[in-house]
């Protein structure tokens, strides 16, 4: 895999120099940049990719949380923070990992970047393992028709049956590929090549109907027509 690129996002100066001078000790990492808030770091993300972005939680104006909520397509997101109770939270975003600061060990950073490393080249892979019950199940992304939010849990649908993980669907937004599969419905994600027939606010994978958000009907047309 070609370098990584990244930026980092933290209205603490001293603490956004650590951080730069580990990125330029490790070799396969690009540096893209420094950014005080989060709102002058989502300007550049809607205009520019990156692997990986180093992200503070507290920040004026827009915090990290907030930030990745802005993101349809995050990078490997590796959190930083002073205060260890946001990690729970934090990982509800299905971040990469957790940094907490001061950071004073160069080897727990570079840890964190070769788990995005990993991810990144795992993202390609053509299976995923689901949680179900008390045992992973493989599923194979190709066979995936779409995922709907069925209360704490997700229903993963396939053509014959269905496999039903406690999670949100928000975390398989992050987790899926922007490429294959789109959220067109607060309760609904799906693969952009099952789909059939889009027909006023409504669109069929086989024998399945599934309601489509006004709001999102538009980028709907958009990515079918690509």
């Amino acid at each position: 895999m070609s370098n990584l690129s990244c930026i980092i996002v933290d209205d603490d100066k001293l603490f956004q120099k650590v951080l730069q001078v580990y990125v330029d000790k490790t070799d396969f990492l690009e540096f893209m940049g420094c950014f005080d808030s989060g709102i002058d770091a989502a300007n550049f993300l809607d205009k520019n990719k990156v692997d990986i972005l180093f992200l503070d939680i507290e920040m004026p104006e827009m915090s990290g949380l907030q930030l990745i909520k802005t993101l349809n397509d995050p990078p490997q997101i590796i959190l930083v923070s002073g205060k260890e109770e946001y990690a729970l939270d934090a990982f509800e975003y299905n971040v990469t990992d957790y940094l907490l600061k001061p950071v004073e060990d160069y080897s727990r950073f570079l840890k964190a970047v070769n788990r995005a490393r990993k991810n990144l080249v795992e993202k390609t892979t053509p299976y995923i393992f689901v949680k179900e019950d008390s045992k992973l199940v493989k599923v194979d992304l190709g066979n995936i028709l779409y995922l709907e939010a069925y209360g704490d849990y997700v229903k993963i649908h396939l053509k014959d049956q269905y496999h039903l993980t406690l999670s949100s669907l928000k975390t398989w937004s992050y987790k899926l590929s922007s490429d294959d599969f789109l959220q067109v419905h607060r309760s609904y994600i799906v693969r952009l090549d099952k789909i059939e027939v889009l027909e006023g606010n409504m669109i069929r994978i086989g024998k399945n109907t599934i309601p489509v958000s006004r709001s999102l009907k538009e980028a709907i047309l958009k990515r079918i027509r690509e």
